[in-house]
């Protein structure tokens, strides 16, 4: 048994620390399905969190704004 291929104690090594791995990447992929879910449930529910995802990750300004850009460039 310890021999042979493929069904030997070296196998289920191998399968046992890839089963861990997957275990490991399974439980990364639920915590993160929970912070999108959180954060579609804030999106829908809540005006002022989505005014500032809005503002922060997509530029978008009121209709009375304006953006005024003071950072210097470099200049040729």
């Amino acid at each position: 048994m310890v021999f042979a291929p493929g069904r030997g104690l070296f196998h289920l090594h191998t399968r046992s620390k890839y089963l861990a791995g997957l275990e490991a990447e399974s439980s990364v992929l639920v915590q993160e399905n929970s912070d999108m879910t959180h954060d579609i449930e804030r999106l829908q529910s809540d005006d002022e969190y989505l005014e500032q995802v809005a503002r922060e990750e997509h530029g978008m300004l009121k209709d009375n704004e304006m953006v005024f850009d003071f950072s210097k460039k470099n200049e040729k």
